[in-house]
């Protein structure tokens, strides 16, 4: 107690010390600066839009340079060649630099405790600096900083676009579409040699060796062209026909060696009378070079149809409608998201051991989507509504499933059973002119979706702690079932527990570990008692908008969110002490079941310091992720006498505040951050952002 009492007081943070290792290395503020320049002009004949942009970002870390920059250049031309022919190019260079520590300190964050000294005071005459030790042979994030490798990298990206286009007659457009995009960049690793000293005793405790290298990132190149015709005729009485055919082809090389083609043909056609009656109908030919010969080509036909009712003669005397139509859909998509050459087997040449397995019979996913729905507008289109419901019947999905044994590979892609999505979506709007400069508008919107398992070989495919299961949702997660802690009356009446009662020795579980539901009832909780539990995917998501206009102030705001959704804790935040985990205890882990605490539903197991059964995954570690967050707020202020004076068109100040406020459940992590429903640490929070910015146009 004592020296927990120096460790608060501050007084010696040598012998006692507290070291806090977020204020120690975070910034409070990362300044962001950034500078748009925009150039236009032209006449009938030709014309251009040139703008500029440099972005400044100050990285996290207050040791060491880590920070981002961007420079990119945008230029667009049109030119009418004659009075039929005109031709688009847009062009594009960037360049995109980071300077970073090569060590994640977000993670290791959670890792160091408190009770490490940062960084000893100076010995007088001694050019050194002196570093506590995080364990043997590994000096602490402090030190990683100081001296550690400090990585830049550089990208570069330029690309150009062509689009020219001839109006052959009245009606008929032939159109083309030409792309090149490169991006290559540079990878620079620097750190001088340094070696690291006791404090007490002047024995070298860990050396970091020099680091000069730089290494040259694979240039990647991205080509595409296509071209299509349009003919658009309207006919007496309210008949119009548009019909689109056309062709593309793209080649992405983005390593020296995995070249991806992809070529299509497409066709469409649209009919309307009097915009009362729709129906558009299309079909597409994709071919990809993912896809061995026999399955290369997959075809997409789509049909929809709508009924404008609101244009009906027996609709007009209902004034309060602005606008209804009715709609419906069906349509088909295709998904060839594999790794390139996966229809090919690979076989060591020098061993003749087969290293990849290839699937030749591996295809086109395919998705079949079903939607009915209606638009409906009040009060001359003040009140807007929307509603949508949607069915997604996925077949073929493309999945990585046990090879044969004989292999001795784990996976291979294959296409793999039959899932569906289905859900509605509902939008609802309105928008308000007063006049004298003075407008508002509201929108609001929520979807619901659920994917289940439909059809699965042998009913099931577990992969790790995911499982796909028929009558599940697409991604569930496969974990045990917790009934609280352990007790020692449910231990002395030989309650299931992980590999069962030895008749020597001590059990592998002790009261205070999680209690795990023997699902298979053979009295053994072993790995046979995972079940599917719960879904990766929210079901609930929704949006919300404000604008308001008056007399010259503006404001803007949107907020997002998800209903209930299943999270859970896993590694370090759910053994701090374990070596495994390597986490350190945080002050919303302290409440743990003790033997003065013996709490059957305590929020956290006893604490140990080798890693334990209470480290699997199991409802235990499950809590719900809804949340909901501003994701900005926007004032500005138009000045407009100002801009007159400097004879410019606009002068407006603005400030902006992305992700000011979140409202949620979870006060440890960013909720919208996970990996498969998990908690992960590694990855950087969304930051919030506060932006002063001034817009002048001429």
């Amino acid at each position: 107690a004592e020296d927990i009492a120096m460790s608060r007081s501050g007084e010696d943070p040598v012998n006692y010390p507290n070291t806090q290792w977020g204020d120690l290395v975070l910034r409070k503020v990362a300044p962001i600066t950034e500078h748009n320049l925009s150039v236009s002009g032209g006449n009938t004949t030709a014309r251009f839009a040139i703008s500029a942009q440099y972005l400044h970002q100050d990285g996290i870390y207050q040791v060491q340079k880590n920070c981002f920059d961007r420079f990119t250049i945008r230029a667009n031309t049109s030119v009418n060649i004659t009075k039929n022919i005109s031709m688009f190019v847009d062009s594009f260079f960037g360049r995109d630099t980071r300077n970073y520590p090569s060590s994640n300190f977000i993670s290791e964050l959670y890792d160091f405790p408190t009770t490490i000294v940062a960084k000893y005071p100076a010995k007088e005459g001694v050019d050194r600096d002196y570093y506590g030790l995080y364990y043997q042979g590994t000096v602490n994030m402090l030190a990683e900083l100081e001296h550690g490798t400090k990585v830049t990298t550089q990208r570069d990206y330029v690309s150009i676009n062509v689009r020219p286009q001839w109006k052959i007659i009245d009606g008929l457009t032939l159109k083309g579409n030409f792309g090149y995009r490169l991006s290559s960049g540079m990878d620079k690793k620097d750190q001088d040699p340094y070696v690291f000293f006791n404090y007490y005793t002047e024995d070298e405790m860990a050396s970091y060796g020099s680091v000069k290298t730089v290494s040259y990132t694979t240039r990647s190149t991205f080509w595409q062209g296509g071209i299509n015709l349009d003919w658009v005729k309207e006919f007496g009485n309210g008949h119009r026909i548009n019909l689109l055919g056309g062709f593309s082809s793209e080649l992405n090389a983005s390593t020296g060696w995995d070249n991806i083609s992809l070529s299509s043909f497409y066709g469409k056609g649209y009919y309307s009378w009097k915009d009362r009656y729709l129906l558009e109908a299309g079909l597409r030919a994709d071919g990809s070079s993912l896809f061995s010969g026999k399955n290369k080509w997959g075809f997409f036909p789509s049909v929809a149809a709508g009924w404008n009712i609101s244009k009906e003669q027996w609709m007009q005397d209902v004034k309060p409608i602005s606008n209804w139509k009715l709609r419906a859909s069906f349509g088909m998509l295709g998904n060839n998201g594999v790794s390139p050459y996966s229809y090919q087997s690979l076989i060591n040449a020098s061993s003749g051991i087969e290293t990849k397995v290839g699937n030749p019979d591996l295809k086109w996913e395919t998705v079949k989507i079903y939607d009915v729905g209606t638009d409906l507008s009040f009060f001359d289109y003040k009140l807007d509504f929307t509603f949508d419901w949607f069915l997604k019947d996925v077949n073929d999905l493309i999945m990585n499933i046990p090879a044969p044994p004989s292999s001795a590979i784990l996976t291979s892609p294959s296409n793999v059973g039959r899932a569906e999505v289905q859900g509605c979506e509902i939008a609802l709007s309105y928008k308000q002119d007063f006049g004298d400069n003075i407008s508002i508008s509201a929108s609001a919107g929520y979807t619901y979706q659920r994917s289940m398992w439909k059809y699965i070989p042998q009913g099931q495919l577990v992969n790790g702690n995911s499982i796909y299961k028929e009558g599940h949702a697409l991604k569930a997660n496969y974990f045990y079932v917790a009934d609280g802690l352990l007790t020692k009356e449910e231990m002395d009446n030989h309650v299931a527990i992980w590999g069962g009662y030895p008749d020597s020795g001590s059990p592998a579980q002790r009261p205070g570990d999680i209690k795990f539901v023997d699902i298979n009832h053979d009295g053994i909780i072993d790995e046979n008692d995972r079940t599917a539990v719960g879904d990766q995917e929210p079901h609930h998501i929704y949006y919300a908008t404000f604008t308001m206009k008056l007399w010259g102030f503006d404001i803007d705001m949107q907020l997002t969110g998800q209903g209930n959704s299943n999270r859970f804790w896993y590694g370090k935040f759910v053994q701090p002490l374990s070596s495994a985990s390597q986490g350190a205890v945080q002050k919303w882990q302290l409440n743990h079941w003790t033997e003065s605490n013996p709490d059957k539903w305590a929020p956290r197991p006893r604490l140990s310091a080798v890693g334990s059964y209470n480290e699997l995954l199991s409802t235990y570690w499950m809590y719900n992720g809804a949340f909901a967050r501003i994701k900005y707020i926007q004032v500005g202020y138009n000045f407009t006498k100002w801009a007159k004076a400097i004879h410019a068109k606009t002068l407006r100040l603005y400030v902006n505040a992305q992700n000011p406020f979140t409202f949620t459940s979870n006060k440890v992590v960013d909720p919208e951050i996970s990996s498969n429903g998990g908690t992960v640490v590694t990855t950087y929070p969304i930051f919030k952002t506060y932006t002063i910015g001034l817009n002048i146009g001429f």
